[in-house]
Order: C-alpha cells, then sequence, then structure tokens
C-alpha cells in the first residue's frame, strides 16, 4: 500500500508530488489541525445538572460523558462501534472499554484479576512483552511457561499470552514456525475442564495480530469457568502509524459485574481515556487497518528472502510465518558470547543499528532508528531489554512499498560493516 492510497481512503488530501516522508507529515498534520480547529473550545470542567452554568463538553452527548471525575470520560459510542467486531460466545457477549494505552489496559486487568476476583496464581508467556513481565513480578504468584509447549501446573489460574508471540531470543524457540494458537488454547481448556468449580481466566494481548482477534475461531468451545480478556493497544497498526494517539482497548467475555468494576477501576487507577485521544484518533477501519498489517508483513517477507542470501557469521536474520499470520518484524541477534565480552560502550547491538543507519543514509533509505512499528515506514531498535547490552534487536518493517526500497540493501551492507569492524576491536 501506498502511503497517498491511504490518506484518500480516509478522506485526506495530500500534495502527491511530495516525497512520501513529507506526505506522513502532512497527514499527521491534519489529524493535529482537525483536532485545534475544530475541538480546542470544547475543553471545558465537567459539570452535573442542575447547574446554573452549564460546563458540559458540546462534544458530549448520551452516550459520550463526563462527572465531576475528570478521569471519568467515557466514549461509549467509539466503544460500542468496536464491540461491534466481535462475536458472541455461547457463555458471554462480549463488553468493550477503552484505556489510556495498551499497558494501562493491562494493568488495570491485572489489577482486577489479582485483587478484584483473586483468583490466584498467574501463569505468564515467556515470550510476552517484557513491560507485562514487569508487572506480572508484582502478581505473587506468577510463574512463566513457554507458549510453544505450555504446560501448567495444578495451581494454574490466569493464563495470559501474547498472540503472535513477539520472540525477543528467536533462536531458543522453533521461530520458523508461528505458535499455533489453537494447540495452545486447547491445553488452556483442558486445565479448566479438569477443574470445573474453579473459575479461570485467559488474557490474550493481540496487538500485533489483525482486528479483531476471533477468539472463537481458535476456541471451538469455551467452558462456563473460563472467562476471556482481550487487550491490544490503539497505537501502532490500529493508528495507521502516525502516531497521534495513545489508547488501548480491552474486550472481554466474562462476569456481568467486571463491566461495572472495571470502569471504576478505570476511573480510580487514571487509565481513563482522554478526550484529546478520542479526538485526534482516526477512524478505526478494520479493512484498512489489516491491509497495512498485511502490506508490512508482506514488505518484511520480501526483504528477509533478501538478506538471507547471505551468511553473516555472529548475526543471524530470523523471520517468522505461518498459513494464518506473517510478521512484519525481521528479528536479529548477535552471537551471545560476543556480547558478553563486549560489555563497554558502545554496545555491539547499538553499533550494528548505527551501521546499519549510515548504510541507509548512503543508499537513500528510509530507516528509523527507534521503537515502535505499524509505520509507513522502516525502524530498527534494540529489543526489550534495550536498556542493557543485549544480543537481540527488531527491524520493524513498514506498510509503504516506496519508503521500503534500499532497506534491504542498507541492512546488508551495514550488517557486512559491523562483522568487518568486529575483527578489529
Amino acid at each position: 500500500m501506498k502511503l497517498q492510497s491511504l490518506a484518500k481512503q480516509l478522506g485526506i488530501s495530500t500534495d502527491i508530488s511530495a516525497k512520501t516522508p513529507l506526505a506522513y507529515r502532512q497527514i499527521r498534520t491534519y489529524f493535529i489541525n482537525r483536532f485545534h480547529h475544530l475541538d480546542r473550545g470544547k475543553f471545558q470542567s465537567p459539570s452535573i445538572f442542575p447547574s446554573t452554568e452549564l460546563q458540559r463538553n458540546e462534544s458530549q452527548n448520551e452516550k459520550e460523558f463526563s462527572v465531576y471525575q475528570r478521569s471519568d470520560y467515557t466514549p461509549e459510542y467509539l466503544e460500542g462501534r468496536f464491540n461491534k467486531m466481535f462475536m458472541k460466545s455461547s457463555v458471554a457477549t462480549p463488553r468493550t472499554l477503552f484505556f489510556n494505552s495498551g499497558m494501562a489496559t493491562i494493568s488495570t486487568v491485572m489489577f482486577l484479576l489479582k485483587n478484584v476476583k483473586k483468583l490466584g496464581t498467574l501463569y505468564i508467556g515467556e515470550n510476552a512483552y517484557f513491560e507485562t513481565k514487569w508487572l506480572s513480578e508484582d502478581f505473587k504468584p506468577a510463574k512463566y511457561f513457554n507458549e510453544y509447549l505450555p504446560m501448567f501446573g495444578k495451581d494454574a489460574r490466569i493464563f495470559w499470552l501474547e498472540y503472535p508471540v513477539n520472540c525477543t531470543q528467536p533462536s531458543n524457540y522453533p521461530f520458523d514456525n508461528q505458535l499455533d494458537l489453537k494447540k495452545t488454547l486447547y491445553s488452556i481448556v483442558k486445565a479448566c475442564r479438569e477443574n470445573p468449580r474453579q473459575k479461570y481466566a485467559l488474557v490474550v494481548d493481540y496487538t500485533l495480530f489483525y482486528l479483531p482477534l476471533d477468539i472463537f475461531k481458535y476456541l471451538d468451545e469455551v467452558p462456563g469457568n473460563l472467562e476471556v480478556f482481550l487487550i491490544t493497544s490503539l497505537q501502532k497498526h490500529r493508528g495507521y502509524g502516525f502516531d497521534l494517539t495513545n489508547g488501548g482497548a480491552l474486550t472481554f467475555y466474562s462476569d456481568a459485574n467486571d463491566y461495572e468494576e472495571l470502569k471504576k477501576l478505570r476511573a480510580i487507577m487514571g487509565t481513563s481515556i482522554t478526550q484529546e485521544t478520542v479526538w485526534t484518533m482516526p477512524e478505526i477501519n478494520p479493512k484498512l487497518i489489516n491491509k497495512i498489517i498485511q502490506d508490512s508483513s508482506l514488505n518484511a517477507e520480501k526483504i528477509f528472502n533478501q538478506i538471507s542470501k547471505k551468511e553473516y557469521g555472529p548475526v543471524k536474520f530470523f523471520y517468522s510465518k505461518n498459513g494464518d499470520f506473517r510478521t512484519s518484524f525481521i528479528f536479529v541477534e548477535i552471537d551471545k558470547i560476543l556480547v558478553k565480552t563486549h560489555r563497554s560502550k558502545p554496545f555491539l547491538s547499538e553499533k550494528l543499528v548505527q551501521e546499519i543507519i549510515t548504510a541507509a543514509k548512503k543508499n537513500s533509505a528510509v530507516l528509523v532508528n527507534g521503537t515502535s512499528f505499524g509505520l509507513p515506514f522502516s525502524r530498527i531498535f534494540k529489543n526489550s531489554e534495550r536498556y542493557e547490552n543485549t544480543n537481540s534487536l527488531r527491524i520493524a518493517i513498514g506498510y509503504d512499498e516506496n519508503m521500503c526500497v534500499g532497506v534491504a540493501k542498507s541492512i546488508i551492507e551495514g550488517t557486512e560493516n559491523f562483522v568487518n569492524l568486529l575483527k578489529t576491536i
């Protein structure tokens, strides 16, 4: 997909003659200007009837309201539209709530499961996002499991995983074949059925996946004692890579009381989505979103196929796909032993990024050193242990084919330069 084509489908005019990075900035400016021109005068302190001076926000209607607690902004209309994408199950109807970020969604759900439901032991996937694992360390008790070979102790009550797996050490796993979610969920369902009187919870973070995640495609039958929570960030692919908003969505099939309980927790914990976010947010169009995910993935596969024609000694490249999903990430590992012997700064991982960026400049390729993914252009960054001398890197390939030109060549040249540099250290 070309960025101008996406802009046209979103109803935004851009300078077609402009270079693509400039068009990207024009689109971001459009959403920012739309917010400032249309909505900046609508910010007022919330008020409650009766009042001598009504301070309700002009954009608020019966399904979008605030009370005195300013963190209690609830975009029910937008949540309802999002919720309609999900299927009903035989045991529960889906409900959706928005939060001010993906991590805010995760922390609120974790609080619910630990302190309100008090279900017990959390089993979290070894390849879960590193900040999610940081939060799980305070869960007590929390244990890790291998998503590819899921085995749980009899104490398991909460199962938490990401789909697709965001693998930080792909050489340790059968990474050429993505996680078979159906088999993993079968193991979870089996654990639930062995103790039918006990309540269980399944949490799936599907930020990297298509929208929505039809969990019942993988769960043939949901046991009555299993509640399901589906989490996604509203940034990344969901925001077309414009990096304008920070939000998260939770769709859940669980106890009827959970909806009000989560709304209360969201307000108390300050994790409510903001008015600015909702008004600046591009339209959530699943068809368009899934198209850019597919295009990013196809671009990534093409680039990986070019890179993998060569060997790079201590540097290995990995790419994952199966019949259901292709990742838009190319994973990079530097030999662990080599990394351990070079602890002084600059770290080897940072040096590899530097060499690849230098090659990209030489080739006039668009490649950004920075975290995040789902953008029209590609980004390269150290993996989840990015504050340390990690040997793991990710290259998130963009969905705009124009801005993928020269990326493979730059990665190859930069890596070769890095390997040659190692000989002099």
